[in-house]
């Protein structure tokens, strides 16, 4: 959240295997309780990520008000979880908790409407490798 009360969310996107990504950055304002609107989008094109500097993590609908997807793509074999923490940095959920084939598609659910409004951020470890990915719940 930035000092004007905008949660900002960045997210990538790839198209296709080892090609060129999308960078975005989001502004959200909270309209009134029950409303959120986008502020402002921005995309910065970029090159290509190796296996060395991320996983593929996507969330969506984003801002959640109930259930959300949590879809991944690593780029390492090996052990992974995908969390869930508060604001506080306070572990709330456990996604995914087991091995992972590198190049292969996982799909997760959150049910969002049992976690209070607010940031949180979900996060993919795959053999000491994270990417994260912020999380706006409103109700």
């Amino acid at each position: 959240m930035d000092a004007l009360g905008r949660v900002l969310v960045t997210g990538r996107s790839e198209s296709g295997l080892g090609s060129s990504q999308q960078f975005a950055t989001v502004a959200y304002t909270q309209a009134s309780q029950a409303t959120a609107k986008v502020l402002s989008a921005t995309t910065q094109p970029t090159a290509s990520a190796s296996p060395a500097s991320g996983q593929q993590l996507a969330v969506y609908p984003n801002p959640a008000t109930g259930p959300t997807t949590i879809r991944f793509r690593p780029v390492l074999d090996g052990p992974a979880q995908v969390l869930v923490y508060n604001q506080l940095g306070q572990q709330v959920a456990t996604l995914y908790d087991g091995p992972v084939r590198q190049g292969h598609s996982y799909e997760l659910s959150l049910r969002s409407e049992q976690l209070p409004a607010g940031l949180y951020t979900c996060s993919l470890l795959v053999s000491g490798q994270r990417e994260s990915v912020r999380l706006v719940v409103t109700h």
